[in-house]
């Protein structure tokens, strides 16, 4: 078992791009808030909740006065003040709040100029039925994964909705706009049940799939842990 901010900066990756569903904003708060002396700035090529005031981090965006969130700058500028800063976080997807998304053509956002791109996802839907009330572009996910609304979410489902392969076929999957080193994120694992899900999602992933990303952890960005699955 690892500290996950350390896990994460021992990469020495300059610009992270989070992407997915269930723990980005988390997952960047905590790396900003443990920012080790470095000069962070915080920001989202979609949208984001502001950020609470955080010692040596920066935000920057355009604030959506009628929905209250974070909006992103033209990307032109947003890398010209990313060059000012040791560490950019950005939040690069929005999945609605909800657990589980697909991604339409234009998802998820990841600047060219991302160093590394974690893609993270819960795994508490597994067995619930499947409804918009789960599941950010519901249709989406069921062409790509196969999954009718009603049915129940299985392991299968969400291996398919990350790597995008399903049946001989290539949709859009978690990584499909990626940049730079890629690091898949089971988030939200709290017990032994929790991380032999993940597990037995990691090992579903096919092999071409695996050898384009650097690592596949869970653990869980509440507790600031984290186990290494594959690497």
């Amino acid at each position: 078992m690892r500290n996950l901010r350390d896990y994460f900066y021992k990469l020495e990756k300059r610009v992270i791009t989070v992407i997915g569903s269930g723990g980005k904003t988390s997952l960047i708060l905590l790396l900003a808030e443990q920012n080790c002396g470095k000069k962070v700035l915080v920001t989202t090529t979609t949208r984001m909740y502001i950020p609470k005031e955080m010692k040596g981090v920066c935000v920057a965006g355009t604030l959506n006065e009628e929905s209250g969130k974070l909006e992103s700058p033209p990307l032109n500028e947003l890398e010209e003040i990313s060059s000012r800063f040791d560490l950019v976080l950005i939040e690069g997807d929005g999945s609605r709040e909800l657990p589980l998304k697909a991604w339409a053509a234009w998802e998820p956002l990841v600047p060219p100029w991302t160093d590394l791109s974690i893609g993270i996802i819960p795994l508490r839907p597994l067995g619930m039925a499947a409804s918009g009330r789960l599941i950010h572009r519901l249709p989406l996910f069921s062409d790509l994964t196969g999954i009718r609304e009603g049915e129940a979410i299985k392991p299968e489902h969400i291996a398919t909705a990350i790597s995008g392969l399903h049946a001989g076929k290539t949709g859009r999957g978690l990584f499909a706009a990626a940049a730079g080193m890629k690091i898949l994120f089971f988030n939200q694992i709290e017990d032994k049940e929790e991380m032999r899900r993940a597990v037995e999602i990691a090992g579903l992933l096919p092999a071409e799939f695996r050898s384009g990303l650097h690592s596949i952890v869970a653990g869980s960005v509440k507790e600031n842990r984290l186990d290494i699955l594959w690497e």
